[in-house]
């Protein structure tokens, strides 16, 4: 058996969102407007749940649910009251005492509704022969029912008072946007007047309009065109004027020429709309003008530069084009035809359909140039290779920009330029070919120089290799450039190449040296330089072999070079030459280990050693595992 809903509201909207959820549910509603009917409704044929409103004309909630209570049919119904504008405790309190089974706040989730009437169901079941709670003495329900309409009064008329202040506040907003919109009319730049629309005669006229006719503003107001104007142009201003009258709708007058007393002739562009009332009838005539006369000689200077620019597109010894996104030429001058191999440009538009496959070489340079376009709107340098009408290929360097639509957001087609650059491509791979050829032959050189070293100082073989790896390796960790990274090696792989000079028998001695033969070792890096310096390296590799032993206290030799004056690759290169000598095996003594080392150059940073160099070479060994090869 389907149940039956009472649901009252004087809120269709609200009603019909219940009724709408309840019969998708499978019930019969009834709806009622307020109090009076629902309990005319119930009172006929009584439901099975009543969900009622508090707020409502007639008979309001509250007294339609006493009434319920005190009717031996309908007191054992099940009552909900859902309401949004009494929502203070007491409000709940009042209408449970009343013998309401809920009070829901508007509004709630359909879900939450229906499992809220879903228990209310279930306790009505379970007390369905319980006796109804007493209501007490009419004058207690009266009390409390006149304390709940006080409170309600109090904010209504606390409410009134928001709103008087609300619409003072409004009011003076309203005064504040006349004022502001009398403000933008005064200062806009364009001339805006008003005309009567009986006789035509100016009411109001703002600064700009002053400053363009050069008439104060109240000279003007009262009278009409043929008080100020030449007879013919007046003529010309009035006709317009009926026009917009009569059709009651806007007019664009283009182009219209006045005389002002300052400025001589002007060219204006005027529109007039027709103010009208209530009834359709004109009351004024708005007029807003604006100044042209500079736009149109820029118009004629750009007619001229057209002219000129087309001069230029048929006469230039580069291609220019305009290309379309989906690869259609628009445009093509006789340059660029005649370097693609076209008799004309016309032949050449009509020939290619899709610049992507007939001619880019590879089409994905095509995509990659508009990604680029797309980003940054325009491309200088982008060399690429091409086909020729023959199908013969060659290189053009391409300089483009993305024209938009007039919106400026979509992509509509993009201008280029090109210049044939196959022979200074052919020039440069030539270069390049040279330059590998002379780095190999300068790398084989540098090794023969450290071999050099080596087979003068056997004991240490492989302790410049090994300098200059670790040299890179702090370099790059360090995030240097590639080219000053390549100079250190170098000058690591040759750094002590002034031990040539050092006789074998010192180099090689198997114990510590004495004064005399550390001087004599001390002066390498210096017979180092001497041997480089005039050696065109493509990096200072002299300078940095000369100051690898140069300290930050200016305790270091030969120089005796302090903290600036020291060359940071020199820094670098100190500090991997004093790491491997101190880690490594020499023949006055055992190598002291790797940890020794490490401690040694952490110990004398900021003193001897660039603090950030030590930095670098420790995070090296201890955190990213570098060791030296054997």
């Amino acid at each position: 058996m389907r149940r039956r809903v009472l649901i009252v509201d004087d809120n269709s909207s609200n009603s019909y969102l219940l009724q709408s959820l309840l019969e998708g549910e499978g019930m019969e509603v009834i709806i009622a407007e307020n109090g009076k009917e629902a309990l005319e409704r119930a009172r006929a044929n009584p439901p099975d749940l009543i969900i009622s409103d508090i707020l409502m004309p007639v008979m309001d909630g509250y007294t339609f649910c006493r009434q319920c209570k005190l009717d031996e049919r309908l007191k054992h119904v099940p009552f909900v009251f859902y309401t949004a504008t009494y929502t203070e405790l007491k409000d709940e309190r009042f209408a449970l005492s009343l013998g309401a089974d809920r009070f829901i706040l508007k509004p709630q989730e359909p879900e939450a509704i229906m499992d809220m009437l879903a228990e209310v169901w279930k306790e009505s079941e379970s007390k369905a022969h319980e006796p109804v709670k007493p209501l007490g003495e009419e004058m207690e329900f009266f009390r409390q029912y006149n304390d709940v309409l006080f409170r309600k009064l109090e904010k209504k008329m606390l409410d009134l008072e928001i709103m008087s202040k609300e619409l003072t506040m409004e009011q003076e907003e309203l005064r504040r946007s006349e004022a502001f919109l009398n403000s933008v009319v005064e200062n806009i730049p364009n001339m805006i007047f008003v005309k009567d629309a009986e006789d035509l005669r100016f009411v109001k006229f703002n600064k700009a309009g002053e400053e363009l006719l050069g008439f104060n503003r109240q000279d003007l107001i009262s009278k009409n065109d043929y008080d100020f104007f030449p007879k013919d142009q007046a003529d010309f201003f009035i006709r317009k004027d009926r026009e917009v009258l009569k059709n009651r709708q806007l007019v664009d007058i283009p182009e219209e020429l006045i005389q002002t007393m300052h400025l001589g002739e002007r060219i204006l562009h005027t529109k007039k709309i027709p103010i009208i009332d209530k009834d359709g009838e004109p009351l004024y005539l708005l007029g807003i003008s604006e100044d042209i006369t500079e736009l149109k000689r820029t118009e004629e200077l750009l007619k001229k530069s057209e002219k000129k620019y087309r001069s230029i597109f048929e006469n230039a010894v580069m291609g220019i084009f305009q290309v379309t996104i989906d690869g259609q030429y628009l445009s093509v001058n006789p340059a660029g035809a005649f370097m693609y191999g076209y008799e004309s440009p016309e032949e050449m538009m009509k020939s290619v359909t899709d610049t992507a496959r007939q001619i880019y070489v590879n089409p994905e340079e095509r995509a990659r140039l508009l990604a680029l376009l797309e980003a940054s709107g325009s491309v200088e340098g982008f060399e690429v290779e091409h086909y020729r009408k023959d199908g013969s290929k060659f290189w053009v360097l391409m300089n483009a920009r993305l024209i938009r639509d007039e919106k400026g957001i979509t992509p509509a087609y993009y201008e280029v330029t090109s210049q044939n650059i196959t022979a200074s491509k052919i020039a440069q791979e030539e270069v390049r070919r040279t330059l590998e050829r002379l780095h190999a032959t300068l790398g084989a050189t540098v090794q023969a120089m450290a071999a050099t070293v080596e087979t003068r100082d056997p004991y240490t073989a492989g302790h410049q290799r090994r300098v200059a790896d670790l040299a890179r390796a702090i370099a790059q960790e360090m995030n240097l450039f590639k080219d000053v990274v390549d100079g250190i090696r170098v000058a690591g792989l040759i750094h002590d190449i002034g031990k040539i000079s050092v006789p074998a028998e010192i180099l090689s001695k198997p114990t510590k040296l004495n004064e005399m033969e550390f001087n004599i070792i001390k002066v390498h890096p210096e017979a180092g330089y001497n041997i480089l310096k005039d050696i065109e390296f493509p990096w200072p590799v002299a300078d940095i072999v000369y100051q690898h032993h140069e300290k930050l206290n200016g305790a270091g030799y030969p120089q005796g070079l302090r903290d600036e004056q020291i060359l940071l690759e020199a820094k670098i290169l100190g500090v991997a030459d004093a790491v491997e000598a101190m880690a490594s095996h020499r023949p006055y003594r055992a190598g002291l280990g790797l940890d020794f080392a490490l401690e040694e150059i952490e110990n004398n940073k900021g003193i001897f050693y660039e603090a950030k160099v030590v930095n670098a070479c420790v995070r090296l060994f201890r955190e990213k595992g570098y060791r030296f090869e054997t």
